[in-house]
């Protein structure tokens, strides 16, 4: 922490720095751009974002690929997740079943949305 006259600054990372979808109507679009032009450090997940962040004029030496969060955490909690058992739980049979996760705003939010993708 810095601190000038009355104002304290703080050094900020962007985790997963420089993910694109491309379309700037998602609200998530536009909080990735807004907090990678924010950050200090940006850290990435792959070579594309690093791209991505170059095009957008991001300085090289601001960008850091550290790997994929996702996973990162999935190899943390994998023990967890086995020890959980959901498929013998839910009295689901292999190969039967598929996991699905369905987040973003203009998929869920309207029941034709999320009808068309179910």
């Amino acid at each position: 922490m810095l601190s000038g006259g009355n104002k304290i600054t703080y050094s900020l990372a962007h985790l997963e720095a420089g993910l694109r979808s491309g379309d700037r109507r998602m609200p998530e679009e536009i909080n990735r751009l807004v907090t990678d032009a924010i950050c200090d450090y940006l850290w990435t997940p792959s070579p594309d974002a690093d791209e991505n962040l170059i095009k957008e004029g991001h300085p090289s030496e601001r960008i850091l690929r550290v790997g994929n969060i996702m996973m990162d955490s999935y190899e943390l909690l994998s023990s967890k997740i086995i020890k959980e058992n959901a498929p013998d739980k839910y009295s689901l049979k292999e190969k039967e079943y598929g996991v699905v996760i369905l987040h973003r705003p203009s998929n869920v939010d309207t029941e034709e949305n999320l009808k068309e993708l179910v």
